[in-house]
């Protein structure tokens, strides 16, 4: 059943799925405007809510990824939030990530599961595009590089 609202003789479709994209490194918002305009394009307004998430935006990227994930899953929560206050009610989430936002958005959505988020809502679809996930290794040859893959992977660990 969709959810509605009655405003005169009209009936007004009311959008009950939440869309979140997350930059990479180095990014903003406006990396993913192509992104948002062709979900726009594809669903209206009273289909889709679209969050680009913004508080990660440039030099913020280099806090790492737990602190990254943390600020993404307190705008999508403040979102969440705010869209109930306004009397929408989000019944499903989809989270896309590029790049590092991928990495970040994977942590984000660990601590929505965690804070029992996916309790209320159904997790519909999470994609990422153009991201490590396995981690990234230096392709070259010789000691130097070999030290940085070995020494670099685990000092970086805790951040990513």
């Amino acid at each position: 059943m969709e959810d509605t609202e009655i405003t005169g003789d009209h009936r007004q479709r009311r959008a009950d799925h939440l869309c979140v994209l997350v930059h990479g490194l180095w990014g903003n918002p406006s990396h993913l405007s192509y992104l948002a305009s062709a979900l726009r394009e594809k669903y209206p307004e009273d289909r889709l809510h679209i969050l680009v998430a913004k508080r990660n935006s440039g030099s913020f990227t280099y806090d790492g990824i737990e602190l990254g994930g943390e600020r993404v899953a307190q705008e999508i929560e403040d979102t969440l939030e705010q869209l109930a206050r306004s009397g929408q009610e989000i019944k499903k989430l989809s989270i896309v990530g590029y790049s590092l936002g991928g990495l970040v958005a994977r942590y984000a959505v660990g601590l929505l599961h965690s804070k029992g988020w996916f309790d209320k809502i159904v997790p519909v679809n999470f994609t990422t595009f153009a991201t490590p996930h396995l981690g990234v290794r230096t392709p070259l040859l010789g000691f130097h590089n070999h030290l940085w893959n070995v020494l670099g992977a685990r000092t970086l660990s805790m951040s990513g």
